[in-house]
């Protein structure tokens, strides 16, 4: 008699992002405002604003542009949902208690859209989990080129960052940290932020660019490699994942094992 199998982690990614699309309708229905749904939440993990007391975020909270974040536990998490672009819209909360003012100016970043137009609240199709000890910035904004498509971005400043996207969305997501800004196609990847590290950037499915803050060319990282971004430094080139279960650990304290290193910088063209 054989065995019975189970679903394999792709069948399982795709399972969980579906009960994450219909959390984050049922938050729709309720009226939420934002540029997102809080869909899961785990610990202590707070709502950071200039001059108000932090609060814990709590399931089904909305997640309004410039929301920090700052997760304060070893087993910290929060599993977010963005809203995407939709032909009709309409304008965007002037202020909501789950915000804050927070901008990505106090981490390097961009800053948000506020005042611009927000779209009909359509799920983007993806979760975006922050977890262990941790801080972001969440915004959304109106991306480069015409079409009211909507840029999702994570101003990452410590910590750890899991992306599952469906694909097939033709919604742009980007992501800085303190060294590097990428570009996300797709599909499911793993960043880590570490002051003494820099940016780790491990690809699982699809594909992301990644442009370091120190200057060089883009880094294009494929399905199955990772880089890392030093602090001040250029991006390493793109080296292969070690086999699945090698280092579950990957982006555990140590952030890099010796699976990863060593760091090879990129070399001038021709060589």
């Amino acid at each position: 008699m054989s065995a019975i199998r189970g679903p394999g982690p792709a069948a399982r990614r795709t399972a969980g992002l579906a009960l994450a699309a219909a959390l984050t309708f049922s938050a729709i229905a309720a009226g939420v405002a934002g540029i997102g749904s809080v869909v899961l939440v785990q610990k202590e993990v707070l709502a950071i604003a200039a001059g108000q007391a932090a609060r814990q975020v709590w399931f089904n909270d909305p997640v309004t542009d410039g929301l920090r974040v700052r997760l304060t536990q070893k087993d910290s998490l929060l599993k977010v949902r963005f809203f995407g672009a939709a032909s009709a819209t309409s304008a965007g909360p002037a202020g909501s208690t789950a915000g804050g003012a927070a901008s990505a100016s106090a981490g390097r970043g961009s800053g948000g859209a506020r005042g611009a137009a927000y779209a009909a609240q359509i799920p983007a199709g993806g979760t975006y989990t922050l977890f262990g000890r941790c801080e972001a910035v969440l915004e959304q904004r109106p991306a480069p080129g015409a079409g009211g498509r909507l840029l999702n971005s994570i101003l990452l400043l410590v910590g750890r960052l899991r992306l599952a996207l469906l694909p097939g969305r033709d919604q742009p997501v980007e992501v800085q940290t303190p060294d590097a800004v990428m570009g996300i196609k797709g599909t499911y990847l793993r960043l880590l932020v570490d002051p003494s590290v820099g940016t780790f950037v491990a690809v699982d499915e699809g594909a992301v660019t990644v442009q370091a803050r120190a200057g060089g060319g883009p880094v294009t990282v494929s399905a199955g490699s990772w880089v890392v971004v030093p602090p001040g430094g250029l991006a390493s080139r793109p080296a292969p994942l070690p086999a699945p279960g090698a280092h579950d650990g990957i982006l555990e304290d140590p952030p890099l094992l010796p699976c990863c290193q060593p760091i090879e910088g990129p070399k001038p063209r021709g060589q």
